[in-house]
């Protein structure tokens, strides 16, 4: 009886984990690392970026604006460049 009791439980157990995974994750079909970064952020580190001047102040409200807003979409893409952008400027004036 406890061995078809323990049975039941894996059975039920799997049936679960599939279905939490299926909605918990998501498939990335092209991960970004360090060695392959996109064209367009490759290119922004060539760009002269003397044209503002950010406090180490400025740098956080607006990095912690970016973290305490919700954003669509079709504004990830430069949302993400952007802060990769603000995150690069905060640590050379930390």
């Amino acid at each position: 009886m406890v061995i078809f009791m323990l049975k039941q439980i894996q059975v039920i157990y799997s049936y679960l984990h599939k279905k939490i995974k299926k909605v918990m994750s998501f498939k990335a079909k092209h991960v970004v690392t360090e060695n392959n970064l996109p064209n367009y952020i490759q290119k922004d580190n060539n760009v002269n970026n003397n044209n503002i001047n950010l406090s180490k102040q400025d740098t956080e409200l607006l990095l912690k604006t970016i973290k305490n807003s919700h954003f669509s979409g079709d504004m990830l893409e430069t949302l993400y460049t952007l802060t990769h952008k603000l995150q690069k400027h905060y640590h050379q004036i930390k």
